[in-house]
C-alpha cells in the first residue's frame, strides 16, 4: 500500500508540473494575431467592393476617336459648270416696250485659287414687245455671251459671297426691223455688254455641289433708243441655281 500511494503521488505531480509548463504556450499561441484567412463576411465585403470600385474606375469607358463624326471633306477645286434660271428686266425707255423676261444662264469655269475662277457664259432670255399695251405683240429671244472673273470670299468653309464682273455681247434674233421700227435697231446686231454681279453660295457636304443666287446690272448701248434723249441701256438680272465642280 505505500508503495502503490507514493507512485501515485509521483505520477499526478508529473502531469501537473507538464500543464504548468504548457499552459504559457498555449495562452501566448491564444493572444497571437492570426495569419490565415478569416472568415469575417464584413470584412471580406470591405475588401472586395474597394477592390471592385477601384477597378470600376480605372476601366470607366472614354469616348474614343472612332466614336466622333469623321471631319467634312474638303471642298474640290477645278473645273465649274454653274447653271441658273432667273429674270431679267429693263430700265429706262426701254422698259416701256419690252416685258420683264425669264432668263437661264450657264457658266463653265476654271478655280485658279480658292478665290479666283475665270470663266466663259451663254445665256437667254425670251421676251415681248408688248410692254405699253399699244405696240403689236412680238416675242422673241435674246441671246448673249462673254466671259470673265469671279471672286470669292468664304465667311466659312460652307458659306461664301462673291463678286463677279463680265464683259460679253447680246442681240436679239427677230426678222430685219422688227425692233428698228421702235427706235432699237442696235439691239437687232451683237452689241457691247458689261454686267457686274454678287452671289451668295451655300455649299454641301458633298464637296462637289453649291447651291447659290446672285444678281446685279448690266449696262448695254444696244439697250438704248436711238434718239437724243434716250436713257441709258440698262438692266438688271437676278436667279438662283447650282454648281458643280468635278
Amino acid at each position: 500500500m505505500y508503495r502503490g500511494g507514493v507512485r501515485s503521488k509521483v505520477f499526478l505531480a508529473v502531469i501537473f508540473a507538464s500543464a504548468m509548463v504548457g499552459a504559457p504556450s498555449y495562452a501566448a499561441a491564444a493572444d497571437a494575431p492570426s495569419t490565415t484567412a478569416t472568415s469575417d463576411p464584413t470584412t471580406i465585403g470591405a475588401v472586395d467592393l474597394s477592390g471592385t470600385a477601384n477597378s470600376r474606375g480605372e476601366a470607366k469607358p472614354t469616348v474614343s476617336e472612332f466614336d466622333e463624326a469623321p471631319p467634312p471633306p474638303p471642298r474640290k477645286k477645278g473645273v465649274v459648270l454653274d447653271s441658273r434660271i432667273g429674270v431679267v428686266g429693263f430700265t429706262g425707255d426701254i422698259a416701256k416696250l419690252v416685258t420683264p423676261a425669264p432668263w437661264a444662264n450657264i457658266q463653265l469655269g476654271y478655280e485658279i485659287f480658292n478665290w479666283l475662277m475665270v470663266f466663259g457664259q451663254g445665256e437667254l432670255a425670251f421676251t415681248t414687245t408688248g410692254g405699253d399695251g399699244k405696240t403689236r405683240t412680238r416675242a422673241f429671244p435674246i441671246f448673249g455671251f462673254g466671259g470673265g472673273l469671279r471672286l470669292t470670299v468664304h465667311a466659312t468653309p460652307r458659306v461664301a459671297l462673291f463678286l463677279q464682273p463680265g464683259i460679253g455681247a447680246i442681240f436679239a434674233d427677230v426678222p430685219d426691223r422688227a425692233l428698228a421700227i421702235y427706235g432699237y435697231s442696235k439691239l437687232e446686231s451683237l452689241g457691247l455688254s458689261l454686267n457686274g454681279r454678287l452671289g451668295f453660295e451655300w455649299y454641301a457636304v458633298n464637296r462637289h455641289f453649291a447651291l447659290g443666287i446672285s444678281g446685279g446690272p448690266r449696262f448695254a448701248p444696244s439697250l438704248a433708243k436711238t434718239s437724243a434723249t434716250a436713257t441709258a441701256g440698262v438692266a438688271w438680272d437676278t436667279g438662283a441655281g447650282i454648281r458643280y465642280t468635278f
